[in-house]
């Protein structure tokens, strides 16, 4: 077994391989209960581990990042020798661990690779070739200096959103603005002919990455006005907008050099960048590549699996192609009695989806956790999309924003009916147009601007989210449900069966499914 281990700073996720697979994976932050918890210390490494269960003994370690790790070096490597006496370790670049993620999880034998985010090991971008036998080799390279993910950063903090973690709230805010500065950002960033991107505004401090004040400074001498101080005034969702329409350029010009130099025309991205839908849906719509995959956790959280993937090529045992790409489900299962208050109401299919169609929020808590910060119907709420007043609903009970939206879920086979896509996305990574004909049946999930972000269902993968999708046709509901993340406000996913009911009970929630049976508080 290998034991893959990165985010030693935040976003912190443990994985093991062995037999040619991922085979287990776990965010810290699931069981700390602490959003975007990095591997900081030991005792946070030995909980992580305990919660995803017993494993083999690991035959090497993989570790993510060499920056980071050498950061932590002075309590990392001792830990390791005395947990892992003798055990043979290596560290790998950020965004070689990045490329490994995507191209592994995929289900190509060839491609092109794409990393895309803030910054790691002094690179904002890298592109190659992958193959199973080398999981990655880079080939283009673009430092930190000009990182796209950062800029992302000093617009979300102009915006009134500050952390470098807010830049999927950043997103929602775009489709209420106009992108009236976008000949300014391009001027700053002009793209190169080899497909790489020079940032020409104020340089940052490297060792003060995430405070932003030069790119901020020149937000605010472009527009003239000061970061939001509470709700974002129009102009803010105007620069939102102008950095949304930028990204989609910039990934396009990226990926678009990387499939002319390599000839392939199968691509898979990571990087945080990867998380967004837009530039994602982009690079399809425009044929700029005939297939694209996303890992389930194309952000720092992939970055262990990225590791082990490149531990294991470099040991003669390449992680194999899957059908579909990896399996996301590989956390810990749902475990644990159900708490006392809780009462079984049907395990009845029919019994489901009847609650759901009048109207029920109802939280699911099934198999195994999910890997990636994207809810897929294991740690989800599920609610019908047919009410217009049910996203200020949901917003208000769980903490969020008023403008940020909901994905749905539906089963694979009716994507293009309903949503007019070709191609999937099982794990929400891609943001698709609503057909005007279907906008007003699913309401509560079509964005202002028209889109919603999609989780295609298939039976093989998830069965009974599958049937549950489907039996809503007989109650003459369409076959979607939203689908958002079962977690608190400022929480991570839920991991344990009691965190799911826990959750359900402090949100006021109908009910909860787990193992395929409903449950209610008892009166």
């Amino acid at each position: 077994m290998i034991l893959g281990l990165g985010g030693f700073d935040h976003n912190g996720a443990v994985c093991a391989a062995a037999g040619g697979a991922i085979t287990a994976f776990l965010e810290a932050e699931r069981p700390a209960r602490a959003k975007n918890l990095g591997l900081s210390s030991p005792e946070i490494i030995d909980a992580t581990l305990a919660a995803l269960g017993p494993l083999p003994p690991p035959a090497h370690i993989a570790l993510a990042d060499a920056r980071f790790t050498e950061r932590a070096s002075s309590w990392l490597m001792p830990y390791l020798d005395r947990r892992f006496p003798g055990v043979p370790r290596t560290i790998h670049h950020h965004h070689d661990c990045h490329l490994a993620c995507a191209f592994a999880a995929s289900p190509f034998d060839r491609a092109t690779a794409v990393s895309l985010d803030a910054a790691g090991d002094g690179l904002a971008a890298a592109t190659g070739v992958a193959t199973r036998a080398l999981p990655a080799k880079r080939t283009l390279q673009v430092a930190s200096r000009h990182s796209l993910g950062r800029l992302w950063w000093a617009v979300s903090e102009y915006c009134g959103m500050p952390s470098h973690h807010a830049a999927g709230k950043t997103m929602a805010l775009a489709a209420y603005g106009e992108p009236r500065f976008l000949d300014a950002l391009a001027a700053a960033c002009p793209l190169l002919a080899d497909g790489r991107y020079e940032w020409s505004g104020p340089p940052e401090d490297p060792e003060r990455f995430r405070e932003m004040t030069g790119a901020l400074a020149w937000i605010e001498a472009l527009t003239g006005a000061p970061r939001a101080r509470g709700e974002p005034a129009q102009i803010h969702k105007d620069v939102a907008a102008t950095m949304q329409a930028w990204t989609v350029r910039v990934v396009s010009h990226v990926v678009r050099a990387a499939v002319a130099a390599t000839g392939i025309r199968d691509v898979c991205i990571a990087g945080g960048v990867a998380l967004n839908g837009l530039a994602n849906e982009a690079l399809l719509r425009d044929g700029v590549v005939d297939r694209l995959f996303v890992p389930s956790c194309p952000d720092d959280r992939g970055l262990a699996i990225g590791a082990a993937c490149l531990a294991a090529a470099a040991r003669g045992e390449p992680i194999v192609a899957v059908r579909d790409g990896l399996d996301p489900f590989l956390g810990a299962p749902a475990s644990g009695e159900i708490p006392a208050g809780f009462t079984v109401v049907s395990a009845d299919l029919d019994v489901i989806a009847a609650r759901l169609v009048a109207g029920d929020l109802l939280a699911i808590c099934d198999g195994r956790d999910e890997a990636g910060p994207r809810a897929l119907g294991r740690r989800s709420l599920l609610a019908s999309p047919a009410s217009s007043s049910l996203r200020a609903r949901l917003n208000d009970i769980t903490g969020r924003e008023q403008f940020r939206p909901f994905g749905c879920s539906l089963p694979a086979e009716h994507a293009a009916k309903w949503l007019g896509m070709r191609g999937d996305s099982p794990y929400m990574l891609r943001i698709v147009e609503v057909p005007p004909a279907v906008r007003d049946r699913i309401p509560a999930v079509v964005h202002v601007d028209g889109t919603t972000r999609p989780q295609t269902v298939s039976r093989d993968r998830q069965p009974f989210l599958h049937a549950l999708l489907c039996r809503l046709e007989a109650h003459g509901h369409p076959p979607l449900l939203l689908n958002t993340s079962l977690n608190g406000r400022s929480e991570p996913l839920a991991h344990s069966r009691a965190d799911a009911f826990a959750i359900a009970s402090k949100l006021g929630l109908d009910g909860v499914i787990s193992d395929g049976a409903l449950y209610r508080s008892s009166p």
